[in-house]
């Protein structure tokens, strides 16, 4: 049993949010064998969610723009489609405690579960931190840049033949985040 300082101290290093993660000898080895969970997530997916599911993205857009200014919306719109774009092939591979996630031909990889963030420069041109984690059966991938924070969350299939990325975009500027889910299947 953790005591409520060093649980404390775990959920920090997971979520990323300490700096420094010292956790109880007996539990290092339960921190180091999170990514075991990813193996099942290595591979290579393409998108299968139809027009639908782009009409969703628009939407998500939409529906985050209306709550700001009207004077704005079009320079707002006009931002958040760019790095919203649907990407159409993705690939994951782990190897040694560091995850890749390649959209589309562009890739971040990233120590998982790991304090350190990645650096990457996004589509449009954007510099973001990046970081990986293991969480519950999923990958949660977290991006932070001066406009704002992404969080994409990726969830197998119980058989794993699909692939769901449930996508929240934030940012100071919208009063209402933007939120949508993606599907890829197997190759």
């Amino acid at each position: 049993m953790l005591s409520r300082f060093h649980t404390f101290a775990y959920i920090l290093c997971l979520t990323g949010a300490a700096s420094l993660c010292l956790l109880p000898a007996g539990q290092t080895a339960q921190a180091e064998n999170l990514g075991d969970e990813l193996h099942s997530f290595a591979g290579d997916f393409v998108y299968a969610g139809g027009e639908s599911q782009r009409q969703g993205v628009l939407d998500a857009i939409e529906v985050a723009v209306s709550a700001i200014s009207p004077g704005v919306q079009d320079l707002a719109r006009k931002r958040l489609r760019p790095p919203n774009a649907v990407p159409e092939s993705l690939h994951i591979e782990l190897e040694s405690g560091f995850s890749t996630i390649e959209l589309d031909g562009r890739s971040i990889r990233a120590q998982t579960n790991g304090n350190k963030p990645a650096h990457w420069t996004n589509p449009t041109g954007m510099r973001v931190r990046v970081w990986h984690r293991a969480h519950n059966g999923r990958i949660v991938e977290k991006m932070v840049g001066v406009g704002g924070t992404r969080k994409n969350v990726y969830r197998l299939s119980a058989d794993g033949s699909k692939l769901h990325i449930d996508v929240t975009m934030s940012s100071p500027m919208l009063p209402k985040s933007v939120k949508y889910r993606l599907t890829y299947r197997r190759k």
